[in-house]
């Protein structure tokens, strides 16, 4: 598949073609209008105000396919707009600037989509008068609407006028099957009682006809922010027919942020846009599956370097990777961390079940944590895998270990014959280059002796190769683990390390976002 910026959905349309809206995965820009800087009220600057680095052709040769338009009125003409209301004592003020303008923004669209034929989706909201006086913006009245409106309609090239309550269930084809580019326009007034009838056959739509989950982490803090977004997307998207969710990777300056930027006293609109986009890509490719995974990828400071469509089609092609059916699926032995017993998995057993694992095919290990691991826990489990093969009639198994419980089977596998046995091995939150919290316990506890960095079962699993073969290795971590300390001390090399949204130790346990990881991982990874 190719992805060249300026035309990757055209040139794809052979994968692309007969997938819904909801089945794709495309790049979408957050106040696209803020390419540039028109002075507005008196507190605005370049730093809170601009989102973008490009104007609208530059933003649709870099990729983007959705568009957050918020038309303002200023000066009697159309323009795009970034305003926020604020209270001072009671005063209502609003501060914002304006950015490009309506007519400069359809002329660009109409440059693409003359040699482009591709998908452009505008969505036009948070509408705004900045004639009225400052206490007194307010959204656009039914007259303004019809006048923005018309003037789209006689300005814009290829509107596509398609009749459907259902944009997001067409394929794409049905938008662009044609050879022909295809404008979609979505009208989402702010003000109330406002009727866009008149120009519904006209390539304009209500927002009910392409519903899209779109809420933002309204935070400042990068961690917080992927948190967010991603639990969102596993909650949202647990198919791919699931509605539309934008994945919103934007981070909002805080007030204080927002009036000091201009002294330079923090980072701006876009020096936050750089850091997020930074790790897009390392962020998101692992969260996402052949089900789970954003429709709309949503950013500030869209540019070529970032490649969005490279990392959307990448996420495209791995939604139409087929099912492997889990029925056919080998014994899955879990296997609990210090202090815990086997009934700590009974949420990724119920999510295993759920995706066609049948019950009889779910092992669960107890064993005494405080016991040595090289001893006498890697004897034990290697019994217990004889046992399960014998019953099963399997050659083989997947094993998924929590905490304590990735250093016997890491060590079974490694010193016990267990690589020709183990087909996956999948290690959440392990402390298989140790943890410094094992010096609290290890004076009495064994367990706890082996799991501290440096230990004679930590230097050993990990000397020539931490990962022989042919068993597939897999680790799944969180920076927010209190318990494993440093929490990289999970990743291995030669393993695919997996880092999860920000999660405490245990609450790795009930997480629908590591479930996802390990039932892809189960279901591909053979």
């Amino acid at each position: 598949m190719t992805t060249l910026n300026s035309s990757w959905m055209s040139n794809n349309l052979p994968a692309l073609g007969n997938k819904t809206l909801r089945q794709i995965c495309m790049p979408g820009t957050h106040d696209t209008g803020m390419g540039t800087f028109v002075p507005g009220t008196a507190f605005a600057a370049p730093c809170n105000t601009v989102t973008q680095t490009a104007m609208m052709l530059g933003q649709l040769q870099a990729g983007a396919r959705y568009f957050d338009i918020r038309p303002v009125i200023h000066n009697g003409k159309f323009y795009t707009g970034h305003y926020t209301e604020l209270n001072f004592l009671g005063v209502k003020t609003w501060q914002g600037a304006n950015g490009q303008s309506l007519t400069s923004l359809i002329d660009d669209v109409n440059t693409y989509t003359q040699d482009n034929p591709e998908l452009v989706i505008l969505n036009l909201s948070h509408d705004l008068d900045t004639d009225a006086g400052n206490s007194n913006y307010s959204p656009f009245n039914q007259a303004q609407w019809n006048t923005l409106l018309t003037q789209i309609q006689e300005k814009m090239n290829h509107l596509k006028v398609l009749l459907t309550s259902d944009l997001s269930q067409l394929t794409l084809n049905s938008f662009i099957g044609d050879k022909e580019a295809a404008v979609i326009i979505i009208v989402d007034p702010s003000g109330s009682n406002i009727d866009i009838s008149a120009f519904a056959s006209q390539g304009f739509y209500s927002p009910d006809q392409l519903a899209i989950y779109n809420v933002y982490a309204n935070t400042n803090d990068l961690n917080e922010m992927i948190s967010d977004q991603l639990g969102k997307m596993q909650v949202q998207r647990q198919t791919s027919d699931d509605p539309l969710f934008l994945l919103s990777w934007t981070l909002t300056q805080s007030t204080v942020q927002a009036v000091t930027c201009g002294l330079g006293q923090c980072d701006s609109i876009l020096d936050m846009a750089e850091k997020a986009n930074t790790v897009l890509a390392e962020k998101l490719l692992p969260a996402c599956s052949q089900n789970c995974f954003p429709n709309i990828i949503y950013v500030d400071g869209i540019n070529a370097e970032l490649s969005l469509p490279d990392i959307a089609m990448n996420i495209n092609t791995m939604s139409m990777k087929p099912v492997i059916n889990p029925a056919v699926k080998l014994p899955v032995v879990l296997v609990h961390g210090r202090n815990a017993d086997s009934g700590v998995w009974g949420s990724l057993k119920a999510a295993l079940v759920q995706h066609g694992y049948p019950d009889t095919q779910l092992f669960g290990w107890n064993y005494d944590t405080s016991k040595s691991t090289n001893e006498v826990l890697s004897g034990e489990f290697s019994q217990y895998i004889q046992g399960i093969l014998r019953d099963t009639g399997a050659t083989q198994v997947d094993i998924l270990a929590h905490s304590l419980g990735s250093l016997p089977t890491r060590w079974f596998i490694k010193f016990d014959g267990g690589t020709q046995i183990v087909r996956n091995w999948i290690s959440l939150a392990g402390p298989n280059h140790g943890t410094s919290l094992g010096y609290l316990c290890a004076l009495w506890d064994q367990g706890c002796k082996d799991m501290t960095p440096g230990s004679w079962v930590v230097s050993h699993l990990n000397q020539e190769t931490e990962t022989p073969g042919p068993t597939k290795y897999t680790t799944i971590w969180s920076a927010g683990d209190e318990q494993i300390s440093p929490p990289t001390s999970t990743l291995l090399s030669g393993a695919t390390n997996i880092e999860v949204s920000r999660m405490k130790h245990n609450d790795l346990l009930g997480s629908e976002e590591v479930f996802n990881h390990v039932i892809n991982t189960l279901c591909c990874n053979d």
